[in-house]
């Protein structure tokens, strides 16, 4: 099934799902939440972005920053899996 969305649309909301993953004060739930939709996201739309010819510049500077972020969030994910709860209550609880 192909996707109704363009390459920038899907890159777009791909970085906006993001900033919602790094947003301070963000409860595990929600954190867990939101990696879930991202997920869901990307299985629905990543195909789309294979399929695409050659990028310009700027779209291909955009997919490279995208591709980074969803480095930093699988490696936060793991390490916020590997933490007991009660520590990740208490950073977020004290972080500034």
């Amino acid at each position: 099934m192909g996707s109704l969305l363009t390459t920038e649309d899907i890159i777009l909301r791909v970085e906006q799902m993001l900033d919602a993953l790094f947003v301070p004060k963000l409860s595990a739930k929600e954190f867990a939440n939101g990696c879930a939709l991202l997920e869901e996201f990307l299985t629905t739309h990543g195909d789309s972005l294979s399929q695409t010819g050659t990028l310009d510049d700027a779209v291909h500077s955009r997919v490279m920053a995208v591709i980074a972020r969803l480095d930093q969030l699988q490696k936060r994910a793991a390490v916020k899996a590997a933490m007991p709860g009660e520590l990740q209550k208490y950073i977020a609880d004290n972080d500034d």
